[in-house]
């Protein structure tokens, strides 16, 4: 179980961390995993992790996001997720299929 300390008047006290069901969480979930799951988009991915799968620097996803080229989840004011569905369709977006070389090297007339 996930448990959240919260230290009040010099107390320690645990307060189990729940979903947006209502459920309690265990230790090892990620509370964005969970809301990536509750609103039906998929795991959601921090920018880093966006940038590593798309091999591109931090600051061009952040772009992309800015000019909203991409989708993205809020779930609080500063924090921003990638839904792993919009990282997909980036991917098969860009895909181009190659030209046969024998086609390449043709010089036009």
């Amino acid at each position: 179980m996930l448990v959240t300390t919260i230290y009040h008047l010099g107390e320690k006290e645990s307060i189990p961390r729940v979903n947006m069901g209502g459920e309690v969480m265990a230790n090892d979930e990620d509370p964005f995993q969970q809301l990536g799951k509750d609103i039906g988009c998929g795991p959601l991915l921090t920018i880093p992790e966006v940038a590593q799968k798309l091999r591109l620097k931090e600051s061009t996803v952040r772009k992309m996001i800015f000019e909203r080229r991409i989708d993205t989840v809020r779930p609080s004011q500063r924090s921003v997720r990638i839904p792993e569905i919009a990282v997909k369709q980036i991917l098969e977006q860009g895909f181009r299929k190659a030209i046969p070389l024998s086609r390449a090297l043709k010089c036009p007339a």
